[in-house]
């Protein structure tokens, strides 16, 4: 709370050796909005749980993965999602609009996989940045991949009207 006096804590369970909360975001709602990497998979697949939802992490993906998981002001779980692919996939600002939207920026290696969504490195690039837009129920609204090459980490933010900025090195 604003006196520093913790709400809640919740625990994730199983995932890797290496599981770290790595990014936030919190809406207007009190809605948590929260970006953990799992590491160490070494390409044998394994799954996560947060609360009473479990997260599939497929063998063959690459270290780390991403899940963002969304927690109500009392710490339960609404949902989590797992940004992945077939090489490094790492993601740590997300931003949350009027709407309750949530917006992820991340740099993907090889591939990244959002639900049905697929996207694949650019040519001549080793990584490409990506911006993934959720709605408040964990629906996956959009995913954009700019191109041009080797995008290292960066912010997200999203003014009152909507409009995403996103930056990058």
């Amino acid at each position: 709370d604003n006196a520093g006096t913790v709400q809640w804590v919740q625990p994730s369970t199983g995932g890797s050796d290496l599981v770290y909360g790595i990014g936030q975001a919190v809406d207007d709602a009190g809605n948590s909005y929260a970006l953990a990497a799992v590491d160490h998979l070494s390409g044998g697949g394994s799954s996560i749980t947060f609360g009473s939802t479990t997260v599939p992490i497929p063998a063959g993906y690459g270290d780390p993965v991403m899940i963002l998981v969304k927690y109500d002001d009392t710490g339960a779980v609404g949902w989590a999602k797992l940004l992945g692919g077939f090489g490094e996939v790492y993601a740590t600002k997300a931003a949350v609009d009027t709407a309750g939207n949530v917006y992820v920026r991340g740099t993907f290696f090889s591939t990244l996989t959002i639900g049905t969504s697929n996207l694949v490195v650019s040519a001549g690039s080793s990584k490409d940045m990506f911006i993934a837009k959720f709605d408040n129920s964990g629906a996956l609204i959009w995913v954009q991949q700019p191109t041009g090459g080797n995008v290292d980490e960066g912010g997200v933010t999203v003014d009152p009207a909507g409009n995403v900025f996103v930056s990058g090195a």
